[in-house]
């Protein structure tokens, strides 16, 4: 039966009260637990897949995601922010975004399959042409379920969220870690994407009992595809900022040299974006509600985002500090080169933190050209430093996205001040102490790592798991509120 009737009648909510706090509050755990349970999982079967397959094969594949990433962002075209900030949606809305969105996803598709022998000839990279068809694949299928997550995602079921994302990660990691170790090679790779996405959307599907008819609007569809390719397009500029790089060392230094960068980058993905990201979804249905409660939007704008910074910021130290010897424990001696990219990615930890919350605000408010121009400028400059840097090497193609992504942060607070009025102190009232308790942690763990040159994973393990105590000896100290935090946390 359709559950239209309960998103055309959302209650207004008069500020950040504790309805919403709550609710904010059970949004991000269960979040952050899809995050933990799918990523960790997900990184595990990573690694397996890393010790099984060789090095053109996971570099391939890693030019071919970049397709198959962009296309998916592509197909949903900015339903989740449409849905977010509707107030009311109606039959003929809701099947104008669905048909849209699978549209948008089948025309990319094909032309991903037109371009894919291009492709193979421009990488010098076999196999390349026949993986980029079989990627079409997953593209459809997002461009299917994802109307479906974006209405779950309205009424704060992440819960469904996590139960969803971990599924698939399970689901999908046992095939490919099975068909790696029948041979598939990098076809194991593709086996996971797809039956990944079929899982997907089969459990959208069946979150959300709403079933797309055919009563379909073509002004709508171009009201929609205004404000829906504006904010899509962004998406795809934001993730070529990522993940230009790939394209460029995949182009000048090849798949093999590819697969070095891009297992460094999945460790720190594990940290930054997949711990951001989950907060930055939270934030855009809450930023969203709040869009007209200015002062209740930066309360609830600092609150979030110290909350973030607590677990952000510290991962992303702990990685960069650890990574040279961690990364080669975990994958294999093959990946030293790769462990040696891990600190040149620290002074990501609040560029990785602040850009999350910022696009949330920016998409809350309507602000996409605004989106759209940062991330092209992100894109631009991202271009430009790989371009100066890769003929050097990868260690200085990580240093100077870093550098650049520190450089672009001044503009990021101008843009949070002009749309919101949340300014350098809010942010600095935010930051402060996690930063503080981060830099504490790292020390120690330098000082730890240096002295005791640690060669196994065991050992590892036990020097991460002093400085992180160390760390939450500190942050309850100077923060002690987030033992309540903590404790509400557990009560969910």
């Amino acid at each position: 039966m359709n559950e239209t009737s309960k998103i055309t009648a959302d209650a207004e909510l008069p500020g950040f009260d504790r309805k919403l706090k709550r609710q904010t509050l059970r949004s991000i755990f269960w979040t952050m637990g899809q995050a933990a349970g799918d990523q960790v999982f997900s990184f595990f079967v990573f690694v397996m897949l890393a010790r099984l397959l060789d090095k053109p094969a996971i570099g391939t594949f890693a030019i071919a995601f970049v397709f198959m990433d962009v296309g998916r962002n592509i197909a949903t075209a900015g339903v989740s922010q449409a849905v977010a900030r509707a107030k009311s949606l109606s039959e003929r809305e809701l099947d104008t975004i669905f048909w849209t969105n699978v549209f948008l996803a089948s025309a990319y598709a094909l032309g991903i399959i037109a371009f894919a022998p291009t492709a193979e000839r421009l990488f010098d990279a076999p196999q390349l042409s026949a993986v980029l068809m079989w990627l079409a694949i997953p593209v459809i299928l997002s461009g299917a379920g994802n109307t479906h997550m974006a209405l779950r995602l309205r009424e704060f079921g992440h819960k469904t969220l996590a139960y969803r994302s971990v599924l698939a990660g399970l689901i999908g990691g046992i095939c490919a870690v099975v068909a790696a170790l029948l041979g598939a090679g990098i076809w194991a790779l593709v086996l996971q994407r797809v039956v990944r996405e079929i899982v997907c959307t089969a459990t959208a599907w069946s979150s959300y009992r709403w079933r797309p008819g055919f009563a379909f609007d073509f002004a709508e569809s171009r009201r929609y595809l205004r404000n829906g390719i504006d904010l899509g397009l962004a998406q795809v500029v934001t993730l070529l900022s990522f993940r230009a790089q790939d394209l460029g060392i995949g182009r000048v230094l090849g798949a093999a040299t590819l697969s070095s960068y891009r297992v460094a980058w999945r460790c720190a993905e594990l940290i930054g974006p997949q711990i951001v990201g989950p907060f930055g979804t939270v934030a855009l249905q809450t930023f969203s509600r709040l869009q007209d409660h200015r002062e209740d939007l930066r309360k609830a704008y600092v609150s979030m985002l110290q909350q973030c910074a607590l677990v952000s910021v510290p991962a992303l130290v702990g990685y960069a500090i650890a990574g040279p010897w961690l990364v080669p424990a975990l994958f294999g001696p093959q990946w030293h080169d790769a462990g040696m990219i891990a600190p040149m990615l620290l002074p990501l930890a609040l560029p990785f933190t602040l850009s999350g919350f910022m696009l949330a605000l920016l998409a809350a408010k309507g602000r996409i050209k605004w989106q759209r121009h940062f991330a092209l400028l992100d894109l631009a400059t991202t271009i430009l430093v790989t371009a100066l840097t890769v003929p050097y090497g990868l260690q200085w193609v990580a240093l100077g996205y870093s550098l650049r992504a520190v450089l672009l942060m001044p503009l990021q607070l101008y843009l949070i001040w002009r749309v919101s009025g949340i300014g350098v102190r809010d942010h600095v009232d935010a930051l402060t102490k996690p930063v503080l308790a981060a830099t504490a942690m790292g020390t120690a763990a330098a000082l730890l790592f240096y002295f005791v040159n640690p060669a196994s994973l065991i050992m590892i393990a036990l020097l991460c798991g002093a400085a992180a105590a160390v760390y939450a000896a500190l942050v309850a100290t100077i923060l002690p509120q987030y033992r309540k935090r903590a404790l509400e946390l557990a009560r969910i």
